[in-house]
């Protein structure tokens, strides 16, 4: 064809060749963002124009703003993934795009909310101990509201739960936290119970031993109320005993302590555990008893224990006494740390009551010795007025016997008995001062008075005093002295009373 036929021919081809070229790449645009996922793909048709131009470049900026619009949803959704709660989705939308893109950037501030609240109630709960917080997370739900739901049981005391997610960034944070915020509240909420647990007990043995004087009752109540606190089954309570030669441990109170053949109830010091304990001054624990080492025996059977302590009582250094538990549990480091601080109690408890019963001891003696004082004072007057009542009717018999003696017309004999009476009412008198002399002696303050004494005159007048009875009997006693005299520095009156 030629002419206007072929310029025709011309246009249809080339119309036909650009419709071809525009379908391929729309067919290629919607295969690569519709199935294949691949986004930023454009439609390109060379030499179009009008309205196929326009269908292109309509075509193309769908691809543009769906490829836009995917791929802010992707980062904001990546950034939220990876912990980051500051991103939001800014793109322009309409329809259900713009509903996606609300609910994209209401899902993150919820996040970044629900993150401040539950790091901000893990800083006061887990770090400065204040309870009772609660986060509040408007609008969460599902997941989330159970994860608001955890942290504000916490809060209220419930410890055994935990989250267990992989997270990470800001997530993750927020995930350690609530971990750690449960941890430490869990340890301290511990640690506060082991301690109210001690200073409760504590302060109820420190009342119950309170104004406590026997050393007997003091044990068997320590046994009888520390065992069950404890869980001991077994106790058996030994005293320090200073009183023989060597030191000695001898048992004093027991808890359900059961008689065995070849059991001692005395130990020296270093004699089995509990003298080595006593020696040592530290600590002795059991841990797997063996077999047939000791039986915590019932009505029903028995057992032999799983944990042995034994506890050296000690003030100022020195041992006082010694207490050893059994139990068919394992002392916990809570119970050891108690019986550690009990066995302080018990040192001063125990020496209150010695130094109570020293002070019962010391005023007995006291009022041993102010009756005795008494006693003294009585019989000191009751000799005094009975040597004046002695004394009394010797003055005349002593006066007579002088007067008569001075006579000059008496026989020889009858002056030799008057100088005999004088000489007995003299030491008479003399006796009747000894009894005087009983007192002194009492007090330490009897005097002796010195003088030369001739022994012959001593034991002349000794016989005197023995003669009459000699002479009644028909008897008779010679006295042998040597020639010369013999003197004697002594006091005449104590030893004519020998």
């Amino acid at each position: 064809v030629k002419g206007e036929i072929l310029e025709l021919k011309s246009t249809v081809n080339t119309m036909v060749d650009q419709l071809n070229s525009f379908a391929s790449e729309v067919t290629r645009v919607a295969r690569e963002v519709g199935t294949e996922g691949k986004l930023g793909g454009q439609a390109t048709v060379k030499g179009v124009g009008g309205t196929w131009k326009d269908l292109t470049d309509s075509v193309n900026s769908m691809a543009s703003n769906l490829t836009n619009q995917v791929r802010g949803i992707a980062k904001v959704v990546t950034a939220v993934a990876h912990g980051d709660l500051k991103q939001k989705l800014l793109v322009e939308a309409k329809g259900e795009i713009a509903e996606l893109a609300n609910t994209m950037n209401s899902m993150t501030e919820t996040l970044a909310t629900f993150a401040e609240q539950v790091t901000t109630v893990a800083r006061e709960v887990g770090v400065e101990g204040k309870l009772g917080g609660q986060a509040n997370v408007p609008g969460a739900a599902g997941t989330w509201c159970d994860l608001t739901d955890n942290v504000n049981a916490v809060t209220e005391g419930d410890l055994t739960r935990s989250i267990q997610v992989e997270a990470q960034g800001e997530v993750a944070f927020v995930k350690d936290n609530i971990n750690e915020m449960i941890r430490n509240l869990k340890d301290t909420t511990l640690r506060n119970e082991e301690q109210d647990w001690l200073k409760t007990n504590l302060a109820k043995f420190s009342r119950m031993l309170q104004g406590q004087r026997d050393l007997l009752t003091v044990g068997k109540l320590i046994l009888s109320e520390l065992a069950p606190v404890v869980s001991a089954q077994h106790g058996v309570f030994y005293i320090m005993d200073s009183s023989g030669e060597e030191p000695e441990l001898k048992l004093l109170a027991s808890y359900a302590y059961r008689e065995r053949r070849g059991a001692k109830s005395r130990f020296k010091l270093g004699d089995s555990l509990v003298g080595q304990a006593a020696l040592e001054k530290k600590r002795i624990v059991l841990t797997d008893v063996p077999y047939g080492y000791v039986k915590v025996s019932s009505g029903l059977g028995e057992s032999r224990p799983m944990n042995i302590v034994i506890l050296p009582i000690l003030f100022e250094g020195e041992v006082k006494a010694v207490m050893e538990l059994s139990s068919l549990d394992r002392f916990t480091s809570t119970h050891q740390a108690f019986l550690d601080q009990l066995t302080e109690l018990k040192q001063s408890q125990l020496l209150a009551v010695e130094l109570q019963n020293r002070q019962d001891e010391l005023q007995k003696t006291n009022l041993e010795l102010q009756e005795k004082a008494r006693s003294n004072l009585a019989k000191d007057q009751f000799l005094a007025m009975l040597s004046h009542e002695l004394r009394t009717p010797l003055t005349p018999v002593l006066a007579s016997a002088f007067a008569l003696e001075n006579e000059q017309a008496l026989p020889e004999n009858i002056r030799e008995s008057l100088q005999m009476i004088h000489r007995n009412v003299e030491l008479e008198a003399r006796l009747i001062d000894d009894l005087l002399d009983l007192t002194r002696i009492s007090k330490g303050k009897v005097q002796l008075n010195f003088e030369v004494v001739n022994a012959h005159t001593l034991l002349q007048n000794a016989l005197e005093i023995c003669q009459a009875d000699i002479d009644r009997k028909h008897l008779a006693l010679r006295l042998d002295l040597a020639a010369h005299k013999v003197h004697l520095q002594a006091d005449p009156a104590r030893l004519q009373q020998i």
